[in-house]
């Protein structure tokens, strides 16, 4: 037969920095009768051993011994070129006879050392034995150099033969007998395996079994944690006191009792059937009460829960009912704003105000989806708000929103209408007070409700009352349709009261000088070009004033923090002196308390302040005080003057009806 020999006096392996040497000449033949291996070793700079001794014939019995001491498996990963984050040390010791058909091999396994995910991993020391289609084994986790703390064997029936396999390897009708013993395991030993859960920490106690067939397994034990906690880095949400007693009865998981705290209390019972591990039934509860279900970036909502979970996983069905309870949803800040048609004196369109493009509600296209029947009611409560750099606004519901499952697109979606009555949105770095507003979703699988929106501000112009600009938006969240209104009689153009937003005078007056009409072209363009720029420089501080004032609430923990510029600059006083700012920050519900300064040295010695608050047992009823600094005027003369202020105090008690 043919057979070809190789024979190595000398052999070096590199991994990384290193280097495995042997220490014995060694023979390897190869051929059509198979490979045949003699004592090859190799070693390492310090205890590592890798032996190979023994025949693997394509035909007849087998004899071979493999036995490693001490690899490092971070050198084998860097061979790889992956980025499993791993390192440690195995050991394993395998001998093995039999045919390619029908293997038999005994042997002994161990780790040291071992860390995944930057997560110390505890030791794993273990024997196995494979005959007759039969892996049989045990093992032991511990701690280095202390004793066991988890205990597992059992038997396993699998084809591990190199040849002749048809079908799957894992006979269904076949018995399985496995059992799992855990006393006090600390939970912070279990590694990071999933991006959804981290910093699990506490301890659990199992004694549990697995007997039965792949078809048909029953499960008998219990599991219980005690004092456990974890962090859900998907929500920003870290769940403590979590203790969970769960019994496995043959074909089903009962759970006796699993609950967490999140600033409330979360709690989930029930059971699930097992007959089918593909294909489990439902049968759980999940209640929460006024707990945190979401602190991220992306906002910070408390809610109650009561849901539930039943049928098969054919035809699960899930009702019950969700109330949002206070928070914030964050938007995130748009790319850019789009001014389409801005001559036109009816109507201008505003796009790309703040939306992620198809950002779905709900995850989607879950194989649980397919069948998932939904009967979910949704409640928003007042103080739930949306804010992004453009907004920031109040939303509740006075009817459920319903949350169901569309199948043809395998997604959840949501129907029903979200209402406002405070706010405000910013439209040329002006704060518009929304007085009333509505979003509708209507089989929404996106957050791109249908708007209306209304909201005001004041221009306070020099010599006349002040003129009151109505903002209407229409249209969708993704593509808000945007026109302006003011109650003057007769009715203003929009181009006018664009101008009047930007510089406090109407698009006519600006190429006419202030009290006189006598003064030459030159005094006329000079004259406008300076408002313009004292105008246009009080916009680009508002524009910088609101990134400013985004940042600055979040490093001193309020809820609004305001920069607003004057409206219209004059001659008296510094640039500055107009510009208000704004701190506020809501106390428990109902409440908001806000300090409103100017740098003006004179109103610093009066800051004002602002309390509203609502009565939640009388629908409609609010009430609100002010003290606040007041300019008062002085008569006209040519000489500098120095504006004077006072202090006002209000209260109102205010009423609403909606209809």
């Amino acid at each position: 037969k043919a057979r070809s020999a190789l024979e190595r006096n000398k052999m070096q392996l590199r991994f990384d920095s290193t280097v495995w040497a042997s220490t014995r000449p060694s023979l390897i033949h190869w051929g059509s009768a198979g490979i045949d291996i003699d004592k090859l070793e190799l070693k390492n700079q310090g205890v590592g051993r890798i032996f190979v001794d023994g025949l693997l014939p394509k035909n007849g019995e087998a004899t071979l011994e493999v036995a490693v001491d001490n690899f490092a498996i971070q050198d084998l990963i860097s061979l790889a070129q992956s980025d499993v984050d791993a390192r440690g040390l195995v050991s394993f010791d395998l001998k093995a006879k039999g045919t390619a058909a029908n293997p038999v091999f005994t042997g002994a396994f161990g780790t040291q050392r071992f860390f995944y995910n930057g997560t110390a991993i505890p030791e794993v020391h273990g024997t196995l034995s494979y005959a007759n289609q039969t892996l049989t084994g045990k093992a032991d986790a511990m701690r280095e150099g202390e004793q066991s703390f988890l205990h597992a064997e059992g038997t396993v029936p699998i084809n591990l033969a190199l040849t002749g396999v048809t079908g799957s390897r894992f006979p269904r009708d076949r018995q399985i007998d496995l059992a799992l013993k855990a006393d006090s395991l600390p939970l912070d030993l279990v590694p990071q395996m999933s991006s959804y859960v981290s910093n699990f920490k506490g301890r659990a106690t199992a004694d549990f079994k697995v007997n039965g067939t792949l078809n048909r397994p029953e499960l008998t034990g219990k599991l219980i944690l005690d004092s456990a906690q974890a962090s859900l880095p998907k929500l920003g949400l870290n769940l403590t006191r979590i203790g969970a007693s769960v019994s496995m009865n043959r074909d089903t998981v009962v759970v006796d009792s699993l609950v967490a705290y999140s600033g409330g209390k979360i709690a989930v019972t029930g059971g699930l059937g097992i007959g089918s591990l593909r294909a489990p039934s439902f049968d759980l509860k999940l209640l929460a009460n006024n707990a945190v279900v979401l602190q991220d970036d992306d906002g910070y909502l408390k809610a109650n829960m009561d849901l539930t979970m039943t049928g098969p996983f054919s035809d699960a069905h899930v009702g019950g009912s969700v109330r949002m309870l206070d928070g914030v949803i964050n938007v995130p800040k748009p790319d850019g704003k789009t001014i389409i048609g801005s001559r036109d004196p009816a109507l201008f369109s505003v796009l790309d105000t703040a939306i992620i493009a198809n950002r779905e509600i709900f995850p989607a296209q879950s194989p649980l989806l397919a069948n998932l029947r939904m009967d979910v009611d949704l409640r928003v409560d007042r103080d739930v708000f949306v804010r992004s750099a453009d907004y920031n606004i109040e939303v509740y519901s006075d009817e459920d929103l319903a949350i169901h499952v569309n199948r043809a697109k395998e997604s959840l979606v949501l129907d029903g209408v979200l209402l406002s009555e405070r706010g405000e949105y910013r439209f040329l770095s002006k704060r518009f007070e929304i007085n009333r507003g509505s979003a509708t979703f209507v089989n929404s699988t996106e957050i791109n409700p249908t708007l209306q929106v209304s909201g005001g501000y004041e221009v306070r112009l020099p010599a006349r009352e002040a003129l009151n600009i109505r903002i209407i938006i229409g249209g969708t969240l993704r593509n808000p349709q945007i026109a302006l209104e003011s109650d003057a009689q007769p009715p203003i153009p929009q181009s006018d009261l664009l101008s009047y937003l930007a510089f406090g005078k109407s698009s006519s007056s600006l190429l006419q000088l202030e009290g006189t009409g006598l003064g030459s072209g030159d005094n006329v363009v000079g004259a406008g070009a300076a408002l313009a720029s004292r105008q246009l420089a009080a916009v680009a501080l508002g524009v910088f004033a609101d990134q400013l004032a985004g940042e600055a609430a979040k490093s001193l923990g309020v809820d609004v923090f305001n920069i607003s510029p004057a409206d219209v600059q004059s001659d008296v006083g510094s640039f500055l002196r107009g510009t208000e700012i704004e701190a506020g920050k809501y106390i428990k519900s109902h409440t908001f308390v806000a300090l409103q300064v100017r740098p003006d040295p004179s109103a610093l010695q009066r800051p004002g302040l602002l309390l509203q608050h609502r009565y939640g047992g009388l629908r409609g009823y609010s009430l609100e005080a002010t003290f606040q600094p007041r300019y008062l005027l002085k008569e006209p003369t040519l000489d500098i003057q120095t504006p004077t202020t006072t202090s006002v105090f209000s209260l109102f008690l205010i009423r609403n009806w909606r209809f």
